[in-house]
């Protein structure tokens, strides 16, 4: 996704914007809390423009990088690593990937410099803070350090409300980069998007629109035109399917300070 917006109007997308603002002017260390494809790198990179920091200054290294040299010296090399965020922002991406030796040493960098300048350091976590300390998969001491505000997204089936807004979202860029109008969507389409469950969250959804207005030969997206997977008129496994009148209540936003 490229946008840096945080789109829809259900609660906890509102809370999310709230909490993005205060989080963006404190410069706090934040770990963002999701399943995969609930955008948080999105939210990560919606801190970093909150903040006004220069774009160039939003680093992100990815912590599942399977190369071991190429992780440290993403990290730490002599003319970059985690500096080259200096002034910005650092996202550390499935951070308890990374290997316990490099959290000791990124601990040690940052503690031996100012606060002041450290850069924004935000992480990307499948779980809840509690649960890696737990694990032991976090250096102890490192999160000790950064004491992160962790916020925990939502996934897209706890604020099916927005679907139609991310889908109309999706229409216009994938229009737009295949130079094409976008196409209209109708109702009996949106109840079975509605109805999907999304374990791949908005990730999935964007892929599904991409795929639909690449394919797609008209101007009305039909519900016979989505992916086999997403129609109601398919036979898939137990759970990936709601009924719209026993959809689940979204959950409250989690935003808390770890201690």
């Amino acid at each position: 996704m490229q946008s840096t917006r945080i789109l829809g109007s259900h609660p906890i997308v509102r809370a999310l914007s709230r909490a993005a603002a205060r989080l963006a002017e404190s410069g706090d260390a934040v770990a963002i809390v999701g399943e995969r494809g609930s955008g948080k790198e999105l939210f990560a990179r919606y801190l970093h423009a909150a903040a006004a920091r220069p774009a160039e200054r939003f680093v992100r290294i990815d912590c599942a990088e399977n190369s071991p040299q190429r992780l440290e010296q993403a990290l730490f090399e002599r003319e970059g690593g985690w500096r080259r965020a200096s002034g910005g922002s650092l996202l550390l991406d499935d951070l308890p990937q990374l290997d316990r030796e490099l959290q000791r040493r990124l601990h040690a960098e940052l503690a031996a410099i100012d606060r002041r300048e450290r850069p924004q350091i935000l992480a990307c976590l499948d779980r809840e803070l509690a649960q890696h300390r737990r694990d032991r998969r976090l250096c102890a001491d490192l999160l000790d350090l950064l004491q992160p505000v962790e916020v925990v997204l939502p996934a897209l089936r706890q604020r099916r409300a927005d679907i139609p807004v991310l889908v109309q979202h999706f229409l216009r860029i994938y229009a737009a980069r295949n130079d094409v109008r976008a196409p209209a969507i109708e109702t009996e389409a949106l109840v079975e998007l509605w109805q999907y469950d999304w374990p791949g969250n908005v990730r999935e959804l964007e892929s599904v629109v991409e795929r639909v207005v690449v394919l797609c030969s008209g101007s009305v997206i039909r519900a016979s035109d989505l992916p086999p997977g997403i129609r109601g008129d398919t036979r898939e496994s137990p759970g990936t399917r709601r009924r719209a009148d026993s959809l689940p209540r979204a959950d409250a936003l989690h935003f808390r300070q770890s201690l």
